[in-house]
């Protein structure tokens, strides 16, 4: 019998425009053992009052306070409330299926896996998802090769939505989320995570639904200082590929080279164009030489590497006029 206690941290700052529908999708979970961690991370808007107001109504929720330290030390605190032998994460802007946690839970259980994932919808502020689902969508079980290709598929990916961890393995290897990563923490935690794993198991129901932020993209220096702790993290990913997976490591190249042309793109956006330096000859030689490196990104690469300031200003026009 499934009976396991489910813990579901939620970090939250300044979120009251999409607490409250994001808290409605996860206390009406199916599976109902659960307990619900808020950490509000320094709110300076109502966020706090939302997230009491839902504690009094159910005693699944437990409320604590941090200052304004980011996401992840937000998620490490919660990870170091948890009471559950699962642990998933939910972003405040999100939600998630009535079904999320059962279906995650049910599969871990069944394949004897140590992570299980689930599809993702990308919505609009209005959309609502929890409508009758397929189930009957293929189950897929990887192992630790396998899965960190899968880190690499859009369906599935690094990200910290549409997955239910063990809680045991997480306190075992003592893995916390990296605090001085600002960008790509999600995919730089997963890949530790999955070193100690030997299965994953997934199955393409779309079951959360992230809510795409679209003035997120700014050329501030904030950005490019995240920018550059997202190239440092690639440093240890590249190390666990190399170790684990080896076979998609040109795929992982492919991400680190477009993450520092991006780093191009900030720099332009500040018209910064002396700082136009970040390259790799020997990866991007790598990619270029690839057979599992479609044309399509090849051209791109191409372009970003030997072009970059009018590519970036192609770039910036498209994303003007989006």
């Amino acid at each position: 019998m499934l009976n396991s206690l489910i813990s579901i941290i939620i970090p939250i700052f300044n979120a009251e425009k999409f607490l409250k529908k994001c808290l409605e999708s996860v206390i009406k979970q199916s599976y109902k053992k659960i307990e619900i961690i808020l950490v509000n991370d320094g709110s300076t808007d109502n966020s706090i009052d939302i997230c009491l107001e839902y504690a009094n109504k159910d005693k699944r929720i437990r409320v604590f306070n941090q200052d304004n330290k980011g996401g992840a030390a937000a998620r490490n605190l919660g990870i170091k409330k948890a009471n559950g032998d699962y642990i998933a994460f939910v972003d405040s802007d999100d939600f998630i299926n009535k079904k999320y946690i059962e279906l995650l839970y049910h599969n871990m259980v069944k394949y004897n896996a140590q992570l299980s994932v689930c599809g993702y919808n990308i919505v609009q502020e209005n959309d609502d998802f929890d409508n009758k689902l397929d189930e009957n969508i293929n189950i897929e079980t990887f192992d630790k090769s396998e899965a960190y290709g899968k880190l690499l598929d859009n369906n599935c990916g690094g990200y910290f939505g549409g997955k239910l961890f063990s809680k045991n393995k997480i306190y075992e290897m003592q893995m916390y989320i990296n605090e001085e990563i600002y960008i790509c923490e999600d995919f730089e935690f997963v890949a530790r995570y999955l070193d100690k794993c030997d299965k994953l198991v997934f199955q393409n129901i779309k079951l959360y639904y992230y809510y795409k932020n679209s003035n997120s993209l700014t050329g501030n220096k904030n950005d490019v200082e995240k920018t550059i702790t997202m190239i440092n993290a690639y440093k240890s990913l590249e190390v666990l590929f190399k170790k684990n997976s080896p076979n998609f490591i040109e795929q992982l190249y492919f991400e680190i080279i477009k993450a520092k042309l991006n780093l191009n793109y900030r720099f332009y956006l500040l018209k910064r164009y002396n700082q136009f330096s970040y390259k790799d000859d020997y990866k991007y030689k790598y990619i270029m030489r690839s057979k599992k490196i479609c044309l399509k990104k090849k051209i791109y690469i191409f372009l970003s590497y030997n072009f970059p300031i009018i590519t970036s200003k192609i770039k910036y026009f498209i994303n003007k006029r989006k």
